[in-house]
């Protein structure tokens, strides 16, 4: 009578490939964290008033960890109306996922004034504009940005208008 020799099942090996599965499966189940990416910058509203054009600009932090934001320096442009450059130093933490305003005030030339009087009149659909610039983190590492969109007058509300266009045009690495 010929008997199949049956090998007793090594301990360890159960062990490892248990611990081997159960690793498998928690790389699977999380999500990876995402981290390392810019803020997304962009106009939230503008408004005409006192000689200024004002400009609320949101700070998007799409990490899953908070974002310190020292200073934002940047350039907007109105169609052809360069309104230069203003630098900002909010020195606020943005939540992950969450997103803060800050407000820049640019001098308003007429070239600026005439193309907002006709988008609030009805003369013009809307106004194309381009912001660039950098945010700076609580380190002093500063990232690059760039937008470009179209200002549309607020309904309701003279003398308002809001952005809309792509959330950044230059992603890079925070």
């Amino acid at each position: 009578m010929n008997h199949l020799a049956v090998k007793k099942p090594n301990p360890n090996r159960l062990v490892l490939t248990a611990l081997a599965g159960i690793a498998l499966a928690l790389a699977a189940c999380g999500g990876g964290l995402v981290r390392g990416q810019p803020p997304l910058v962009g106009i939230s509203a503008l408004q005409l008033g006192g000689g200024q054009i004002q400009s609320l600009v949101h700070l998007h932090n799409p990490n899953d960890i908070e974002m310190e934001v020292d200073r934002v320096e940047m350039s907007m442009t109105l169609g052809e109306a360069d309104l230069g450059q203003r630098s900002n130093r909010p020195a606020i933490r943005i939540h992950p996922n969450g997103t803060e305003e800050i407000r820049f005030d640019f001098p308003a030339d007429d070239l600026a004034r005439r193309k907002l009087a006709q988008l609030e009149s009805g003369e013009r659909n809307s106004i194309p504009y381009t912001i660039d610039g950098r945010v700076f983190d609580s380190e002093g590492k500063a990232e690059k940005f760039s937008q470009r969109g179209y200002l549309y007058p607020v309904p309701g509300r003279p003398g308002q208008f809001r952005g809309a266009g792509p959330q950044r045009e230059t992603p890079r690495d925070w």
